[in-house]
């Protein structure tokens, strides 16, 4: 998954869309915003930051949703926990 992959749901996130669009494509910052935006459901950047900052605004103190994302890699030879604790791990086959 590349970072212009990423459906963003906040000004930051359309921001940070845009940068990686206007590298990709070499565009201009203001046009890569409105592309973010397009991909993010709104019109243009403008229409995306009246309509987020409309939300934040009304919500107050409402429930938020929280996404979290991260990376990994793939075929570590021990867990994670025991790499960090400085416990030797021995991967045992039951043959």
């Amino acid at each position: 998954m590349s970072k212009t992959d990423i459906q963003p749901s906040s000004i930051e996130g359309i921001k940070r869309l845009a940068k990686a669009i206007s590298k990709r494509d070499s565009i201009s910052h203001s046009k890569a915003l409105d592309t973010a935006s397009h991909v993010s459901g709104f019109g243009n950047f403008q229409h995306a930051r009246r309509s987020l900052t409309a939300c934040s605004a009304e919500a107050g103190s409402t429930r938020q949703a929280v996404y979290i994302s991260t990376f990994w890699r793939h075929g570590l030879k021990e867990p994670p926990a025991v790499r960090r604790s400085g416990y030797s791990y021995q991967r045992h086959s039951m043959s």
